[in-house]
């Protein structure tokens, strides 16, 4: 985006649509990309010509944070706050269906993980 667009990014994003526990590797469905922030419409038109954009929808989500450090961090963190969601979730009587997404906020050195929360 820097280098195409003139357009600086600081978050990054995977989302993930299925549990690595319950599907098949080769069936795993996921999405990754780059957050931008601040641009208006004009300029979210141009950008949809030229890449995927998409706008998430404002849900309910269960959320953690957990320090961004380097790519360790990111191991460290699907240690330890995926079962801790899963715990909770659970504990909750929450549904275990619906995407979590990782967002890697490298300005602020975090990760926030939101498990979508689905109603049955």
């Amino acid at each position: 985006m820097l280098n195409n667009e003139g357009i600086s990014t600081n978050k990054g994003f995977g989302v993930f649509y299925d549990n690595p526990q319950q599907v098949e590797k080769s069936k795993l469905r996921s999405e990754i990309g780059c957050i931008v922030e601040g641009l208006g419409s004009a300029q979210i038109a141009d950008l949809a010509g030229k890449y995927k954009v998409r706008t998430y929808p404002k849900v309910n989500y269960v959320t953690a944070e957990f320090p961004f450090k380097g790519h360790m961090s990111i191991m460290l963190g699907l240690m330890k706050v995926y079962s801790q969601i899963d715990k909770y979730i659970k504990e909750h009587g929450i549904s275990d269906k619906g995407a979590i997404m990782e967002i890697y906020d490298v300005p602020n050195k975090k990760i926030i993980y939101r498990k979508e929360i689905v109603k049955e």
